[in-house]
């Protein structure tokens, strides 16, 4: 009988480990860029074409290779930064696993030419994870790796990769992150022999940060630093009135490492308490060391993420690292003085429901109001309680708001025009905001937005529709260059923008402001539901108080118990 049991080749088992390694091209320029800063390269260069599946190139000015590390390189576990199983415990390297190479180079056509000193260097190719050719080659001190036709004989893995320019964003942000990780390293990164952006080395934080996020982009910014016996935080995090919609501009590095940690982003969150919106994020860098005794970075397979032994101290020091950079500098101090006259504070109020005694008299109100006003029963921050025969409305002003400004932006939008600008405008953004931007300069055109990118993440606009104001153009582009890559940019979406940063959120309404924004509510195509489908409007009949009382009453019972 036949064994069903057999031993895989090494060809399939290295690209299974590329499987697990090589997610797509920015993991594969992720490794090798990691493996020249590990090689105390100070300038990586990085070339990329057709999103990294037509060609990788990296080049850095590292330490380099003899010949017999560079064939060595290229097995499975074959590694210059362990030893032993402790050494992961101990890690001062950005890689260790020893399987980036070869996993790369079992699913491409790759070249590795490297020299440990000016000269004659050693150049090796390889072809699916065998070594075609080896032979002495001239190169100066440090290492090349060349990467062609990336997944070309794996077709199911390319197969369900992204698109070509999507992948480029996705290289462009390891390079970015690399580079704040590194402020002293130079990284320079080309896109089809056009150079993207080339950070130069800089001795402290805040210039390398200047370079990526731009001069008027780190005007916004606070500087942060504190020290512990233990901890160690440093960077720069933006000013309230510099927030996102999602988190992407967030760069956390642990032991200069790029790491995603939820906890370290709502400890951020925290500290900014009530400055930013509940639905807005801040956008910051920030460089954190922590002992290697506290710290597992053995948690994520790639090392995205990590794990802390003290999370609670981290938790606080981050929070209050960051309500010290808000707190204004210039704020007066004050110290007690306990023979000093007691202070009176005065009569202390109490808010809560603000119920109406009397029905509202007609002349409180415009003239547009006072066909079948409902009746009020009070007012709650912003909602506003409508008593409906048994059962009270609870209708939440701020998605009414949002609801009514919606049909009325879709309305304008449909019948848009575009105007030419007599004076075109100067617009900056962010190198990430710019890249996409880019990406979206069809779409955008459609909509009646004519604009041509100026470099360093500038563009001129000359054209806009009449449904936008000259001064909502940069908000509304930014907002534009946060949304998923499969988001359409149609009349809806473009609408629910609109609504986002029209004006400002309010917090409480005045009850004939309430009253005014219920009636045109009712008249708007669905007063149920906001344009991102959340219920507008609750009612609340006497069956589920008496069942709420009822709870509570039952509740307490068992807690006596």
């Amino acid at each position: 009988m036949s064994s069903i049991i057999h031993v895989l080749s090494e060809q399939t088992i290295n690209q299974i480990a590329a499987g697990e390694v090589i997610e797509n091209p920015a993991s594969a320029v992720k490794e090798l860029a990691e493996n020249s800063v590990d090689a105390k390269a100070e300038n990586i260069v990085v070339e990329v074409h057709g999103g990294g599946f037509a060609r990788i190139c990296v080049s850095d000015d590292g330490t380099g290779m003899g010949k017999r590390d560079a064939v060595l390189c290229l097995d499975r576990y074959a590694t210059s930064k362990i030893r032993e199983a402790d050494d992961l415990f101990s890690l001062k390297t950005m890689g260790f696993r020893g399987e980036a190479l070869a996993s790369i180079a079992s699913i491409s056509k790759t070249t590795i030419t490297t020299s440990l000193e000016n000269g004659i260097g050693v150049c090796i190719e390889v072809e699916g994870g065998k070594q075609t050719k080896i032979e002495p080659a001239p190169r100066k001190k440090g290492t090349t790796i060349d990467v062609r036709s990336l997944f070309y004989n794996v077709p199911a893995r390319k197969k369900f990769q992204k698109s070509a320019s999507q992948s480029f964003l996705e290289i462009s942000k390891v390079l970015t992150q690399l580079s704040l990780a590194y402020p002293s390293k130079s990284f320079r990164l080309l896109d089809q022999d056009k150079e993207v952006f080339h950070y130069l080395g800089s001795e402290a934080l805040r210039g390398k940060v200047s370079q990526v996020l731009g001069e008027e982009f780190f005007s916004s910014m606070l500087e942060v630093k504190m020290e512990t016996s233990s901890y160690k935080v440093e960077g720069f995090i933006s000013k309230p009135s510099l927030t996102r919609l999602n988190r992407k501009e967030q760069y956390l590095f642990i032991n200069k490492r790029a790491v995603v940690s939820p906890l370290i982003s709502a400890s951020v969150k925290e500290g900014y308490g009530t400055y930013i919106e509940e639905k807005r994020y801040p956008v910051f860098v920030l460089h954190l060391s922590v002992p290697e005794e506290f710290l597992d970075v053995n948690v994520h397979p790639q090392k995205k993420e990590v794990r802390f032994g003290e999370e609670e101290k981290i938790r606080e020091l981050i929070k209050s690292v960051i309500r010290g950079a808000l707190q204004p500098k210039d704020t007066p101090s004050y110290s007690f003085n306990p023979s000093s006259a007691p202070i009176s504070y005065g009569e202390v109020q109490e808010y809560s429901f603000k119920f109406q005694e009397t029905p509202l008299e007609e002349k409180e109100l415009p003239s547009f109001l006072l066909e079948e006003l409902p009746t009020v029963v009070g007012m709650y921050k912003h909602f506003l309680l409508i008593d409906k025969e048994k059962e009270i409305l609870f209708v939440d002003l701020k998605l009414a708001r949002a609801r009514v400004l919606f049909d009325a932006y879709l309305k304008k939008q449909s019948q848009f025009s575009t105007e030419r600008l007599l004076f075109p405008l100067t617009l900056k953004f962010s190198l990430k905001e710019a890249e996409c931007l880019a990406l979206r300069l069809e779409e955008i055109d459609k909509l009646g937005i004519e604009m041509h990118a100026i470099g360093q993440g500038g563009f001129i606009v000359d054209t806009l529709p009449s449904f936008l104001e000259e001064n909502e153009v940069a908000r509304f582009l930014e907002e534009i260059s946060e949304m998923e890559e499969q988001t359409f940019l149609n009349i809806e979406a473009i609408a629910k923008l609109k609504v986002k940063f029209a004006c400002p959120h309010k917090k409480s309404f005045m009850v004939q402001e309430g009253l005014a924004l219920y009636q045109e509510l009712m008249k708007s195509s669905d007063p149920y539901l906001s344009p991102e489908g959340a219920p507008i409007m609750i009612h609340l009949g006497e069956h589920e108080i008496h069942k709420f009382y009822l709870q509570k009453k039952e509740l307490k019972l068992f807690k006596r118990l």
